[in-house]
């Protein structure tokens, strides 16, 4: 049967376009990826903390708060590119925010 090219454009009804369903095996395959990706980070992220962590120790010796016990927390507010770490010591507790760099920048609050 022959198509009328003018009857095409006056019907109501446009041309139907094809819909690609994603399969289920390409979903998986995905949150798979992100959760590799995930694991990726959180393993980089616990292998530098301790080279952070003892150079957060050290500015705290060096401010005077010597026996100090530091550990790592996600919710201090700090700058961009740093990382937070809260401390107590004998008499006193707050946090050190930690950044890269060549001499590390590290900024030691008294109060969390």
């Amino acid at each position: 049967m022959r198509r009328d090219p003018v009857g095409d454009l006056t019907s109501a009804r446009p041309p139907p376009i094809p819909v690609r369903r994603t399969t289920r095996g390409e979903v998986l395959g995905i949150v798979a990826a992100i959760a590799a990706l995930l694991a990726a980070a959180d393993a980089w992220d616990r292998n530098t903390s301790a080279a952070y962590a003892a150079r957060a120790e050290a500015a705290l010796a060096k401010v005077g708060y010597a026996p100090a016990q530091v550990r790592r927390h996600r919710g201090a507010l700090c700058g961009r590119g740093s990382r937070g770490f809260r401390w107590t010591s004998a008499h006193a507790a707050g946090r050190v925010c930690v950044a890269a760099g060549q001499p590390p920048r590290v900024k030691v609050y008294e109060r969390f």
